[in-house]
C-alpha cells in the first residue's frame, strides 16, 4: 500500500476543483425524428499537490441518461474515470511512480491513435473518437535528459465498453454457425434413410468468458521510450495485454423443435467469447516541417495464437426419439472448428497534418490504415479524415462545415465498399467558460464496413458545455 499521509505537514494550499457541466442531444432524421442520444454530465476534476513531492488527481462523472434507464446499468450511478497518487522522485532523481486508477495515452495523432491501446477502449459514444476508460495500473517514469523511459503495469484486465443503444452491431464479432445438418438413419444393414436438416436460428445469446483475477491471466505490461531529434518527438512501446473486443470461442447448440415434414430444424445458441491476447508494437513520430504540424504513428498486432471456434451440436437422436415415440440412434457428427482469429501480424497505421492559413483557416487530414476493431490484413479498412475550421466574431463564432471522412473497404471494388460521413458544425461561445454547438451527421455507404452499418443514423445534435 502506497499512502500520502507522509506529506501531510508540506501541503500547498487546498485542492484545486474543476470541471465541466454538460448536455448532449440528437435525434435522426428518420420517421417520428426519435431521439438518439441525451446525455447531462457532470465532469468533476479534484488534484491536491503536496509540495514539490506528490500530488493526487481524481476526475469523477455523474450522469443522467433520459433514453437508457436499465436497473443496473454502470451510468446509474457516479463513475470514478481517475484516482491516483503520483510521487516524483521516487526512489531517484529523475523518476516518477503514478498508482491507481488512470488514463496512460500512449500514441500522438488527434484521436485516432493505433498505438493507443494500454487502456481499455470507451466506446459508449461511438461519435467520440479516442476516448477510453480509466484502469487501476502502476506506470514509472524516467527522465534523463531528453530521454524518457516509461513502464506499465495493469493487475486486472477490464473489457472495452460497448455502444449505447442501435450502434452496437457496427462492432459485433462476426463468425460463422452451421446452417445445415446431414446424416444417415441405419434401419437395416441395406436399408439407409438419409436425414437432412436446415438450421435456424431463433435465439443467439452471447456470454462473456472473463480472465481470471490473476498475475498469470488478467494482468498486462509495457514499456515505452522517447526522445527528442531536431524538431520531432520519436517513440517505440511495446505492450502484452488482452484485446478489449472479444472473439467467438465455443458455440453451444440446443434445439428448439424439428420439422420432418419441411426438414427444418429451430435452435437457440449460447455464444462464449473470451478476449485474445495480442503482442502491440508502436512508433510514432510528431513535429513540425515548417509551420505544418505532421504526425504518423503505427502499431504491429499479433494474437499470441490461432483462435477457434467450436460448435457443440444438439442431441437430434433424443430429440427425434421422444418425437416419433421409438428408439432412433444416429451417427454421430461434429461440426469442424473455424478460424476465428489468425495470428498472423497486421498493421493498423495513421499519417496527418495541420496547417492554419494566413486568414484564419485551420485545417486537420489524417489518413488512417484500420480502427481499433479491425483484425487480419484482410479487414482492415481506409480512412480519410479531413477538418477545416474559420473562428470569427473576436473568436466567439466558430464554423466547422468542412468535417467528416471518407472510407474505403475494397480497393478492387470501391462501388460497393465505400462510405462517408459529412459532420459539419456550428459552436459559438458567450462567454470564456460556455460553448453552445449545434451540428449534425449526414451518412451513407455500401458494403460491410463501419460507417455503411451506420448510413441510417442521420442525425441533428446541440451539445452546451459549460467549465469551471
Amino acid at each position: 500500500m502506497i499512502c500520502l499521509s507522509s506529506f501531510s505537514q508540506e501541503e500547498d494550499g487546498k485542492p484545486v476543483i474543476s470541471g465541466s457541466l454538460s448536455t448532449d442531444n440528437r435525434f435522426l432524421f428518420a420517421d417520428d425524428n426519435p431521439w438518439s442520444w441525451n446525455e447531462n454530465r457532470i465532469d468533476l476534476k479534484i488534484e491536491h499537490k503536496f509540495s514539490t513531492k506528490a500530488r493526487f488527481g481524481s476526475d469523477i462523472w455523474f450522469r443522467k441518461f433520459a433514453l437508457y434507464n436499465d436497473q443496473d446499468a454502470y451510468y446509474k450511478y457516479p463513475e470514478i474515470r481517475e484516482a491516483y497518487m503520483e510521487v516524483y522522485d521516487f526512489l531517484m532523481p529523475g523518476l516518477d511512480l503514478k498508482a491507481g486508477r488512470q488514463r496512460i495515452k500512449w500514441g500522438c495523432a488527434d484521436k485516432i491513435n493505433p498505438v493507443d491501446n494500454v487502456n481499455s477502449y470507451d466506446l459508449e459514444d461511438l461519435w467520440d473518437f479516442g476516448r477510453h476508460m480509466g484502469n487501476e495500473a502502476i506506470k514509472l517514469k524516467y527522465y534523463k535528459n531528453d530521454w524518457q523511459f516509461e513502464a506499465v503495469y495493469l493487475p486486472v484486465f477490464t473489457e472495452a465498453r460497448l455502444p449505447l443503444g442501435n450502434m452496437t452491431n457496427a462492432l459485433m464479432p462476426e463468425f460463422k454457425l452451421p446452417t445445415s445438418y446431414s446424416t444417415i438413419l441405419p434401419l437395416s444393414d441395406t436399408l439407409i434413410i438419409p436425414i437432412s436438416l436446415k438450421l435456424q436460428f431463433n435465439e443467439l445469446n452471447m456470454v462473456n468468458v472473463m480472465p481470471k483475477i490473476n498475475l498469470s491471466e488478467g494482468s498486462s505490461g509495457g514499456f515505452r521510450v522517447a526522445n527528442r531529434f531536431g524538431n520531432f518527438d520519436v517513440a517505440m512501446s511495446y505492450l502484452y495485454a488482452r484485446d478489449g473486443l472479444p472473439v467467438a470461442n465455443q458455440a453451444y447448440l440446443s434445439l428448439d423443435s424439428v420439422s420432418l415434414t419441411s426438414g427444418q430444424s429451430y435452435l437457440r445458441s449460447d455464444i462464449e467469447l473470451i478476449y485474445p491476447r495480442m503482442h502491440y508494437v508502436g512508433a510514432e513520430v510528431t513535429g513540425t516541417i515548417g509551420s505544418v504540424g505532421v504526425w504518423a504513428e503505427a502499431v504491429m498486432v499479433k494474437p499470441n495464437k490461432k483462435y477457434y471456434l467450436s460448435t457443440e451440436l444438439p442431441d437430434f437422436s433424443s430429440y427425434l426419439s421422444n418425437l416419433v415415440g421409438i428408439p432412433i440412434t444416429l451417427p454421430s457428427l461434429s461440426y469442424p472448428d473455424s478460424l476465428v482469429l489468425d495470428n498472423k501480424p497486421w498493421f493498423r497505421y495513421v499519417v496527418g497534418c495541420d496547417y492554419t492559413f494566413g486568414n484564419g483557416i485551420y485545417m486537420n487530414f489524417q489518413f488512417a490504415h484500420g480502427f481499433m476493431h479491425e483484425r487480419t490484413s484482410d479487414e482492415l479498412n481506409d480512412y480519410f479524415l479531413l477538418r477545416a475550421e474559420k473562428k470569427i466574431m473576436n473568436e466567439k463564432l466558430r464554423l466547422s462545415l468542412l468535417s467528416g471522412g471518407f472510407a474505403v473497404s475494397d480497393w478492387s471494388n470501391i462501388s460497393s465498399n465505400n462510405a462517408f460521413a459529412w459532420t459539419p458544425e456550428i459552436g459559438y461561445k458567450p462567454n470564456d467558460n460556455t460553448e453552445i454547438i449545434l451540428g449534425t451527421r449526414i451518412i451513407d455507404g455500401v458494403g460491410d464496413g463501419m460507417f455503411a452499418k451506420l448510413k441510417n443514423q442521420d442525425e441533428l445534435f446541440l451539445r452546451l458545455s459549460y467549465s469551471f
